[in-house]
């Protein structure tokens, strides 16, 4: 399943830290249900590494916090929408692929981040939140 909205502001035209500051809204409003993810974290821990997402500090760790953390620096330095959403979807497909509540989570989280994006700033920000 692919979320996405539809229409709105051409990509060219969109300003791509208001994007960042809704994905970070977003991810903030999921803090809590992504922490009680306790399970599983060294599995996610490789994905997110694999995914070239966190580094291998990062991924001995195994805290949730510290890959949010890690998720949202990298996103401050990303100045095209296409990067941007290439990040997001890095992030996703890396839960994904953990499979159970964790693929449920990154199908919550792809979404919300979808609906937010069209509702503040109406423009089409496209993820794969596939199983």
């Amino acid at each position: 399943m692919s979320a996405s909205s539809i229409g709105g502001a051409s990509p060219s035209a969109v300003n791509v830290n208001k994007v960042k500051k809704v994905i970070n809204d977003v991810l903030v409003s999921h803090y809590a249900a992504l922490n009680s993810l306790k399970t599983s974290l060294s599995d996610l821990a490789s994905q997110l590494y694999a995914a070239g997402l966190i580094s291998d500090e990062v991924r001995e760790t195994r805290s949730m916090d510290k890959f949010i953390t890690e998720f949202k620096a990298s996103l401050s330095f990303k100045r095209k929408l296409p990067k941007v959403q290439e990040h997001c979807q890095k992030f996703l497909s890396s839960f994904i692929a953990v499979r159970g509540s964790y693929s449920d989570a990154a199908e919550a989280l792809g979404e919300d981040w979808v609906e937010a994006i069209r509702n503040e700033l109406g423009f089409d920000f496209s993820v794969d939140i596939e199983h």
